[in-house]
């Protein structure tokens, strides 16, 4: 789901047009923000995606639930290790972050862009670059279940930089 949440002034008249360019092209034509600057989407892949437009820095964040953190035992170790693996091997300014929520357990993929100089075609880019990025971050989250499901102990796992755990 696609949630935008506005302050008034310019970014929300440019992101108003934005977000009917954005239904035009995905064919939901009536698609556009209410009166609480709100727009719902899913993805097919049924992640919640919530995008936050900065006014005072002309910034849009965007926040993407991956997968609930539900799993027991060892596949939440293994998840929880992944998301601090994936954080410090992408550590760099302006790159997004895993996080996860400490009351609801939905792990998220958050970053920044600064839209200050960005047209519709760079918003779209940049959306559908953080919905491929998320749909990635949910499958190494995923191998982690298989991980714990399999007869591996994790002392046979290594760090690689690409942030996955393999078998060493």
């Amino acid at each position: 789901m696609l949630i935008l949440y506005l302050k008034s002034g310019m970014m929300r008249n440019i992101f108003d047009d934005y977000i009917r360019e954005l239904g035009r092209r995905i064919g939901i034509y009536d698609l556009a923000l209410d009166e609480n600057s709100r727009c719902g989407l899913a993805t097919p892949q049924g992640m919640l995606i919530t995008v936050t437009v900065d006014q005072d820095s002309d910034s849009v964040i965007f926040e993407v639930d991956i997968m609930s953190l539900d799993s027991p035992g060892a596949a939440r170790e293994n998840h929880l290790l992944k998301i601090c693996m994936w954080n410090y091997v992408n550590f760099s300014p302006g790159h997004p972050v895993l996080l996860v929520n400490g009351i609801t357990e939905v792990v998220n993929l958050v970053g920044m862009f600064d839209f200050s100089r960005a047209d519709y075609s760079n918003f779209e880019a940049e959306l559908s670059r953080y919905i491929d990025l998320a749909e990635n971050c949910r499958s190494e989250l995923l191998l982690a279940d298989s991980m714990a499901n399999s007869s591996l102990q994790q002392d046979d796992y290594a760090l690689i930089d690409s942030g996955l755990l393999l078998k060493a």
